[in-house]
């Protein structure tokens, strides 16, 4: 068995990374995020797919052609190099869990 604390993960109030690989080993890597207003990643992609999980809040997230306004309970998964980018909507809080399939992250942005 493998045991970290998210307040021990790389990363600042706004997100923290876990990678995989790094811990235990694990297959998965993901970001746990808590935007505010206004905050969240420019357009990217990866090699493999990515799973948002909307904790709290109102995100909207696209997914190459399609957008989505979300909220708690709210699962969208984004394949393998299909670009993507989330935003919180406000007025509060945002909390995600970005799930990669990976063991280490690679992202490309695309600005």
């Amino acid at each position: 068995m493998f045991h970290v604390n998210a307040q021990d993960l790389p990363g600042n109030n706004v997100s923290r990374t876990f990678q995989g690989g790094s811990h235990g080993p694990s297959s998965v890597s993901f970001f746990l995020v808590h935007n505010e207003p206004g905050q969240g990643p420019e357009l990217h992609h990866h090699p493999y797919d990515e799973t948002f999980i909307i904790l709290e809040g109102h995100v909207q997230v696209r997914v190459g052609d399609e957008t989505i306004d979300g909220g708690p309970g709210d699962i969208v998964i984004g394949p393998p190099g299909v670009p993507h980018a989330f935003t919180n909507l406000g007025p509060g809080l945002a909390r995600l869990v970005c799930i990669h399939a990976a063991p280490a992250m690679r992202t490309e942005f695309l600005d």
